[in-house]
């Protein structure tokens, strides 16, 4: 098996990327009224980890479109197109129904309002809820210098790469985490990206053992639960561990679900169940944008709702979304072609 072959199955695995976050948080911030959460704490509890898997595959994916030369404002363009309309129409809402104040909606618009402590060296800025769409799209930035580099040297670039995040992270982790906000969130996750990006450039090269693989992605989150229920979460948590497991589980795990969804084709009933993954994987960035949103608006209002509703409103909204963003885009392109 290689990871093309992975690719095949990106959408339905983006599904359950999505969904374990989308647990994740719940678990987090909402366990207290959906009580039965609680019982799927050993899966729910991480449930972060799913965006370990979103810029994995998004760094496969950056990876492949880069290798076709594309001009920096085309790829931008593509880029921007993918992520900001459905981004920009969500953050549009939420800040009128919180009644937030225009210098913050205008950093989040600007995907600068995360970076905010980091620039100043303070707490404060804009509201961060939506802080992966900043890092995915400095990711994305990034990734045009260092792609080329990156392909011509891969072993000392990301050599480089993984030594100074690690510095950088732990020091960010131990030491500054009361004055640079969520900035940790960014330095973790630049090890799983560039790995994805690594990947990508040399996808028809790389070859793995699947069982290898997967066994590693295994013994890591049992060593991530274990290590949870002796030492405690925070523990775990408060010195970084969490996300160097996580590192370690991302590929098997994307590996072994590829692994599953082809042996469901199989089956007419498996058939149909990818087909539904396949669904929500195609909105997993709208379905990520409208839980998050709805998640802050009950806690900010302190509202109650059962989970079946919040979860059917979470997807509704997510399709009405990228319908929405698809017509904005094409104002988009229209208001250029016209300039």
């Amino acid at each position: 098996m290689n990871f093309r072959s992975v690719l095949k199955y990106r959408s339905e695995i983006m599904a359950i990327a999505t969904l374990w976050i989308m647990g994740g948080h719940c678990l987090s911030f909402c366990s207290d009224q959906w009580t039965f959460l609680n019982y799927f704490r050993p899966v729910l509890a991480y449930g972060y980890g799913g965006v370990e898997i979103f810029l994995f595959l998004s760094g496969i994916g950056i990876a492949l479109s880069l290798s076709k030369s594309p001009t920096f404002m085309n790829f931008i363009f593509r880029r921007v197109s993918r992520i900001l309309p459905a981004y920009w129409i969500i953050l549009t809402f939420f800040y009128l129904l919180i009644n937030g104040s225009f210098k913050d909606y205008f950093g989040e618009f600007l995907t600068l309002s995360y970076w905010h402590p980091l620039i100043i060296g303070t707490t404060g800025g804009g509201n961060v809820t939506f802080w992966y769409i900043s890092a995915a799209f400095a990711f994305y930035l990034l990734s045009v210098p260092l792609f080329p580099i990156l392909k011509k040297y891969p072993r000392t670039i990301t050599s480089l790469i993984l030594l100074i995040d690690i510095s950088l992270f732990y020091l960010g982790i131990i030491y500054c985490q009361d004055t640079l906000g969520r900035i940790h969130l960014f330095l973790a996750r630049i090890p799983i990206y560039f790995s994805g990006l690594q990947v990508g450039s040399k996808i028809t090269d790389i070859r793995f053992n699947t069982f290898t693989i997967c066994l590693i992605s295994l013994l890591a989150y049992l060593i991530l639960g274990i290590g949870s229920m002796v030492l405690g979460g925070r523990v775990i948590t408060s010195y970084g561990l969490n996300f160097v497991l996580l590192y370690f589980i991302a590929p098997g795990l994307i590996i072994a679900l590829a692994s599953l969804f082809r042996r469901m084709e199989q089956r007419k009933i498996g058939t149909y169940l990818n087909s539904s993954l396949r669904y929500i994987g195609k909105h997993s960035l709208e379905l990520y944008l409208t839980h998050i949103m709805l998640i802050d608006l009950m806690l900010r209002y302190n509202t109650k709702i059962s989970f079946l509703f919040f979860f059917v409103a979470s997807v509704a909204t997510a399709v009405a979304l990228k319908k929405l963003a698809s017509y904005f885009l094409i104002l988009i392109k229209l208001f250029s072609n016209a300039l």
